[in-house]
């Protein structure tokens, strides 16, 4: 299935992000409706947003979920999003409306914090009419339209992302035919690491030794750049890979990557493909820039099937559901399927699935096994010593390594590279793949030889020459009468030669529009457009369509142009969270007024009312903004501007909120009342014991300090360490807090192998039960040791493998009045240790209690005493 994600301008539409849960009868329009290249909310018009029905979907938490990725084996592909499974029936969970001949469901998607969304439908068929839109509420990002030409043999559909935390989905179609659409949506998947997408300092990026293709050193492969896509996999992982040419010169939409990746019979239909995903600039190795991500493309597939995959050599190779558009300008790599080692190679990949770069290695390369350094060991992979300009990472699993006679002899299966080593990476050998395992389903040579030819080497092919064409910047804001100005990027595709000449429609009125130069001929890569004489032009937002025609081929590519006639009118009133609100969430929902002639707003807020010390700040075009997580627990102000290309306006007034107390905080208006406090700076002498007992007192703690630790060792040990007794008064509500870092050895199937816990004790150390779940505050339990050798098989601990230092809060309310003990106990089955095992520090237990009223001095009454 291909699709382009495409985008609009805010033509003027006011688009209510409001929370709303019920489901909305239907209702009919007057107007006519019929298919559309645009949802039928901004060609027809439909009822606001904020009236549509809408599902609801458990909060990320990113840290957690990139901490977590970070810990998948390096066998497994990279993830970038959180799934989550449900079965519902568009059709009868979304709000009807009637317009027209047509009859539209919608239904939003509130996934909090996601950083983008992408949605998987397991059941999908639409009728002749049907028409499927997915788009962001503020209409900005666009996915479709998806029709009956759409619907495969498997059956399924799985999307692009579309950026944010919102998403509508929009089915339409004849009356008459509505009800026979098929579109269950099971799986909404919750991006947590940027996936392209431009965000704060956590940001997890491509390495900024990597070389953009754009590059002069990218001059020399410019065609076999053009093979090499990124894709996702159930909506959850991604990797790279390329297309791949046959003897029968047919261009068939073959598509090798690593087997490691996990494409399955069952999961292939969930493949979504990203061609052309780089940068227009030649970003400079090692600048800032360079390791910033971009938007993801406009050119997507969606679907394959599995054809043949062999584990020793890491290979995989499926076929797209259709054919790869020419606008793509795509390219089928030759091949080369001889043994022996190369002079050199090149790699063409997507390092963190982010834009594509090119790596060379000038050293010849070893054959090896995987990770392996023995020459030639197994044989089967290619072992890559270090890469002399730019490097690998997770995400570019799976794509193709070139000889010097530009053929594919490998598929990235994994490896230590990375910026700022000389470290090696290892490719599964076309080589070994070409037999494989003996069958058509495990090995190469029976899709990329149909011909039986024998031939051991093919080069690529590109089809029909042609041109690719795009913008940079895609969005431009000016002031009234300064021209607006952007760059016309083009790219010639196996030899194309055509001039060609270049136009723009949808001018604001009286605008003219000029190209230099124009027409545009090879090797000529770019023209600079002026849109000028805006001096009478309305301010608005307006989408330019620029347009390339050669003799042959016609594109067109879309231009966002804000224009502004002068400063905002006026400061936006705030409106949430109200002013003094208190208990208000960690990451606040802010909304404020809409202020006319504003193209965006600037949202501060600061721990203190002059400013000072802003704690977050930020820029959206919208008047509503959910932040990142501000200090709990605190009292905080903030404000709004307006602001447009012409400048911005005055700040609105300051409001002030106090944000909710995390667990183990004592709220404002309270203090804390300690019961116990052990920071470890010197050996508290705690009692110790157990099988295989390493408990120590040294310089474990949070941020260097002290603390006390115990090893994972690699055989059956059950070792604790407990604190003295506590005496928890009558009344209060208590909790143990204890800061800890953890390395234990956990399970890849979930749960753990080694694992911690805490028990507590109410007679003096005689009888320990286990603190349960329901009373960990935060950081529940990994999951169930699963592990016949250790003491502690079945219970639930902790095994992060690696947790980085966190606070552990845990309710104590059940022992109120009572002596009670902790006791800190870690256990490991009979193989494999973690050296770092389990730190401890800052162990404290404490409740909150209404703030006293001062006391002061007693009131004195003098007689009064008169001046003359």
């Amino acid at each position: 299935m291909v699709r382009s994600r495409w985008v609009f301008a805010l033509l003027a539409i006011t688009v209510l992000l409001s929370v709303i849960g019920a489901k909305v009868p239907f209702t009919a329009a007057q107007n006519q409706a019929s298919t559309s290249d645009r949802p039928l909310a901004l060609a027809q018009g439909l009822k606001d947003l904020n009236t549509v029905a809408q599902i609801a979907v458990p909060e990320l938490d990113l840290a957690k979920e990139r901490a977590d990725a970070a810990k998948r084996p390096s066998n497994l592909p990279t993830r970038f999003a959180k799934d989550y499974q449900t079965t519902l029936d568009i059709k009868q969970v979304a709000s009807i409306e009637i317009v027209g001949n047509r009859t539209v469901a919608r239904l939003r998607i509130d996934a909090p914090k996601a950083l983008s969304i992408n949605v998987g439908f397991t059941s999908y068929n639409l009728p002749k009419s049907g028409q499927l839109f997915l788009y962001s509420p503020d209409y900005r990002s666009i996915l479709g339209p998806y029709s009956a030409a759409d619907n495969e043999e498997h059956g399924q559909l799985w999307t692009p992302i579309v950026a944010g935390d919102q998403m509508v989905i929009e089915y339409s179609a004849d009356s008459g035919e509505f009800a026979l659409a098929d579109l269950t949506l099971s799986a909404i998947n919750r991006g947590f690491s940027g996936f392209g997408i431009p965000r704060d300092l956590l940001v997890d990026k491509s390495g900024s030794c990597n070389v953009d293709v754009v590059c002069p050193e990218g001059d020399d492969w410019r065609a076999e750049i053009n093979s090499v896509a990124a894709y996702t996999r159930n909506g959850l992982d991604m990797c790279s890979g390329a297309l791949i040419n046959t003897t029968a010169n047919d261009q068939k939409p073959y598509f090798l990557t690593a087997n490691h990746c996990g494409i399955t019979a069952e999961n292939a239909a969930t493949v979504v493909t990203y061609w052309n995903y780089e940068s227009t600039l030649c970003r400079t190795v090692g600048s800032a820039e360079n390791g910033t991500p971009l938007p993801k493309p406009n050119t997507t597939m969606t679907g394959a099937t599995l054809l043949a995959n062999y584990a020793a050599s890491d290979f995989a190779l499926i076929e797209l559901d259709d054919e790869v558009p020419t606008e793509y300008a795509p390219f089928w790599s030759g091949w080369n399927a001889q043994s022996g080692d190369f002079p050199s190679v090149v790699a063409i990949h997507h390092p963190g699935v982010e834009e594509k770069r090119i790596s060379f290695e000038n050293q010849a390369t070893q054959t090896t096994d995987y990770l392996g350094t023995t020459v030639p060991g197994g044989g089967t992979h290619i072992r890559v010593i270090d890469w002399d300009l730019g490097t690998t990472e997770g995400g570019s699993s799976g794509s193709p390594l070139y000889d010097p006679n530009h053929r594919i002899v490998g598929q990235l299966h994994g490896g230590y590279a990375a910026c700022g080593n000389d470290r090696d990476d290892w490719y599964g050998r076309i080589s070994v793949s070409w037999n494989g395992g003996g069958s058509s389903t495990s090995r190469l040579k029976d899709w990329l030889d149909p011909t039986n030819s024998g031939s051991l080497v093919l080069d690529g092919t590109g089809g029909t020459p042609a041109f690719t064409m795009n913008v940079n910047p895609a969005s431009v804001a000016v002031c009234a009468p300064v021209s607006a100005q952007t760059t016309v990027n083009l790219g010639w595709v196996q030899g194309f030669s055509e001039p060609v000449t270049l136009s723009a429609s949808n001018l604001p009125a009286g605008a003219t529009a000029s190209f230099t130069p124009n027409p545009v001929i090879s090797p000529t890569l770019s023209s600079q457009l002026t849109i000028g004489n805006l001096s009478t032009a309305m301010a608005g937002d307006y989408s330019v369509v620029i347009r390339g025609d050669s003799t042959t081929i016609s594109r067109t590519t879309d231009l966002d142009l804000s224009i502004s006639g002068g400063l905002p009118s006026a400061a936006p009133s705030l409106t949430a969270p109200a002013n003094n609100a208190t208990n208000v969430s960690e990451t606040p929902a802010f909304s404020w007024s809409s202020a006319a002639g504003a193209t965006n707003y600037v949202l501060e807020v600061a721990s203190d009312a002059s400013f000072s010390n802003l704690v977050y700040t930020a820029t959206t075009e919208l008047t509503s903004l959910t932040s990142a997580p501000l200090s709990t627990n605190t009292k905080h102000y903030w404000r709004v501007r307006a602001a447009n290309a012409c400048g911005v306006s005055a700040n609105s007034s300051i409001f002030s909120f106090t944000t909710e107390a995390a667990p183990g905080d004592c709220p404002i208006g309270t203090e804390t009342v300690v019961a116990f406090n052990e920071t470890f700076d010197s050996d508290p002498s705690w009692t110790h014991g157990g099988t295989g007992d390493t408990w120590a007192h040294g310089a474990f703690g949070y941020n260097g300090g002290n603390g006390i630790k115990a090893i994972d060792p690699d055989s059956t040990s059950d070792q604790w360490i407990t604190t003295p007794a506590i005496s928890l008064t009558e009344g209060l509500t208590p909790t143990l807090q204890f800061w800890n870092s953890q390395t234990i050895e956990d399970r890849n199937a979930g749960g753990c192998y080694d694992g911690a816990l805490v028990e507590v004790s109410t007679d003096g150390g005689s009888a320990w039960n286990q603190i349960p779940n329901s009373a960990l505050l935060t950081d529940p339990y990994n999951g169930a040791i699963n592990a016949s050798t250790n003491p502690l098989n079945g219970s639930q601990a902790w095994c992060g493998d690696p947790q980085d230092w966190l606070k552990s809060v845990v309710d104590l309310n059940a022992y109120n009045g009572q002596s009670v003990m902790f006791r800190f106990r870690l256990a490991s089955d009979d193989s494999v240790g973690r050296p770092d095992g389990w730190k401890i520090d800052n162990v404290s237990v404490k409740a909150c209690v209404a703030e006293a009223e001062p006391e002061g001095p007693s009131l004195v009454f003098l007689p009064a005493i008169t001046k003359n």
